[in-house]
C-alpha cells in the first residue's frame, strides 16, 4: 500500500484523538460514579467501626 505521509498523518490524528476522547468519557463516567460509591462503602463499613465502638457521625 502506498501513503502518502499527509494522509497517514490525518489517519493516525483521528486514531489518537478518538482514543483520548474514549479515556476522558471512561473517566467521566467513572467520576459520576465516586459519590455512590463512597456512600456504599461507607454504609458496608459503617456497622464494623460501630461494633468496635467508633461513633461514625453521618454529618
Amino acid at each position: 500500500m502506498n501513503w502518502s505521509k499527509s494522509e497517514f498523518t490525518e489517519n493516525d490524528c483521528r486514531v489518537e484523538k478518538a482514543l483520548f476522547w474514549g479515556v476522558v468519557d471512561s473517566v467521566r463516567r467513572s467520576w459520576n460514579q465516586l459519590p455512590q460509591m463512597i456512600i456504599e462503602l461507607y454504609e458496608q463499613l459503617k456497622p464494623i467501626y460501630e461494633r468496635h465502638g467508633f461513633a461514625l457521625s453521618s454529618a
